[in-house]
């Protein structure tokens, strides 16, 4: 069986911990999360990845992206069974909102915009700190708002290009997950608690970024961070391994998951309509070859008939034994996030605690 192929892309600006997140996010499911376990194509990744979270966690060292995207082919599988391939890109932040058409443009801006618009998975990235800021500033539209120099015209016209190449080919809009990195930074920017300013950010959401609340839309609002540091920046690019407890890293992808596996079940329900027909029509054609008492070569037909009948009654009990996998592989997604924000189709649904800090 062939493994689904899922490419999800990060947009977010100049030091918004994107790169930070991937690390952090592949040490959490990479030591497993329940029965589920994320490991990389190329063996070569996983110790990169894997010695530069050990560094973070002993010298401090913070995790940088380069110049050059750098794609990871990450392997989603529960225990030893492959659920999904999936194509992780990592821009660096300038890429999704400088020009291609200035003499010293970067080759990566033109390599974002091929890239984008074949988005399954579309990340869309926070600054706490910003976020903060805005929500102490009032939430208000049309505030001067930038997350490492992006503002909500870039990040809303990424949301619409995204969604756009998506439908172009035929296919259901991206899912999206808004991760609002530097949890930490909430609290301190808004002063509030973290689970009041995260509240009245998603509350306010609409007015940052419109594009979320279109119809058939679904957006996972998901809070991330590394270590609770209660700083901007870093010192030196180092940040106090004392103080590293990382939370949430592993929804977003689970929210993913999830995601693909819902429209796959809407695929398969459809595949199954029409298997049931065929093995009605298939049963039909057969009682009818039964209840004639004269037909030349009945033996043979009703033989045929029988195998025919046999062969749609398999598929539409594959098909059947599908939805039930993908169905409880969804429900146990869903339970990972089910705490967390969720807007579809223009409705917030939100069943954040207050006490969350």
């Amino acid at each position: 069986m062939e493994i689904p192929q899922l490419t999800v892309t990060l947009a977010g600006g100049t030091n918004t911990g994107k790169t930070t997140f991937m690390h952090g996010m592949y040490a959490r499911l990479s030591a497993g999360f329940h029965d589920y376990f994320l490991y990389t194509i190329d063996p070569d990744d996983d110790v990169d990845l894997q010695e530069a979270w050990e560094r973070l966690l002993d010298t401090g060292d913070v995790p940088r992206g380069g110049q050059a995207p750098q794609e990871y082919a990450f392997r989603f599988a529960r225990q030893l069974t492959p659920l999904l391939d999936m194509t992780w890109t990592d821009f660096r932040g300038g890429a999704a909102y400088e020009s291609g058409r200035k003499a010293d443009a970067q080759p990566d801006i033109e390599q974002w915009k091929e890239h984008l618009p074949k988005t399954d998975s579309l990340y869309v990235v926070l600054d706490g700190e910003a976020l903060g800021t805005w929500v102490k500033e009032g939430a208000e539209e049309g505030a001067n708002f930038s997350s490492g120099r992006m503002g909500p015209a870039r990040l809303s016209q990424i949301i619409r290009a995204a969604h756009a190449g998506r439908t172009a080919a035929g296919n259901p809009p991206p899912s999206i997950v808004l991760l609002i990195t530097k949890m930490d930074m909430l609290s301190v920017a808004s002063g509030m608690s973290t689970a009041k300013a995260f509240k009245t950010a998603t509350l306010n959401m609409r007015k940052l970024l419109s594009p979320l609340f279109e119809q058939g839309m679904t957006t996972l609002v998901c809070p991330v961070q590394i270590g609770t540091f209660k700083r901007s920046q870093t010192e030196n690019g180092r940040v106090d391994p004392s103080l590293i407890r990382p939370q949430y890293l592993h929804v977003p992808i689970c929210f993913s998951l999830w995601y693909y596996l819902t429209e796959t079940l809407r695929a398969q329900e459809q595949q199954l309509v029409g298997a049931q027909v065929r093995l009605t029509v298939s049963q039909e054609m057969l009682a009818e070859l039964r209840s004639k008492s004269l037909l030349l070569g009945k033996r043979k037909k009703i033989l045929s008939a029988e195998a025919s009948a046999l062969a749609q009654q398999a598929e539409k009990s594959a098909i059947e034994d599908g939805i039930n996998t993908r169905q409880t592989q969804a429900d146990q997604m869903m339970a990972t996030f089910e705490n967390f924000p969720v807007i579809k189709d223009g409705k917030i649904y939100m069943n954040w605690p207050e006490d969350n800090s």
